[in-house]
């Protein structure tokens, strides 16, 4: 190591490598969650449709469980899209070596809009 060039404070913590790693490995859990999320909220409108076509006075709670889950689903999707981004929403200016950060300001934002709505669920 070379004392006197580099405080400790500004060594990074992980290698370019690993960095690059951290940041794509939230994409596989993700996209598994968007595929998840897309065919439950696809399953929970069939239903809907179907019952709706079959019967008149649909039983109340099930009415309102399913449009819970659709909520849910449709909320659980664009959170599951926000961890897909990982770092690329986070502003240009704030770049680390090897976090592809291509974002704004406003991207930045909406991807913690949409993380925060996704905790909700």
């Amino acid at each position: 190591m070379l004392t006197g060039l580099m405080s400790e404070a500004d060594m990074p913590l992980f290698t370019e490598a690993q960095q690059k790693a951290l940041s794509f490995c939230p994409k596989i859990p993700a996209a598994l969650s968007i595929l998840g999320s897309s065919a439950l909220c696809y399953h929970v409108v069939r239903e809907i449709r179907k019952r709706q076509l079959t019967t008149i006075h649909p039983n109340i709670i099930w009415k309102i469980s399913s449009h819970l889950n659709l909520g849910m689903g449709i909320a659980n999707f664009f959170a599951a899209l926000a961890f897909f981004f990982t770092t690329w929403p986070i502003p240009r200016e704030l770049r680390r070596e090897g976090n592809l950060a291509i974002g704004t300001q406003g991207t930045c934002s909406t991807q913690g809009f949409f993380i925060q709505l996704g905790s909700m669920t």
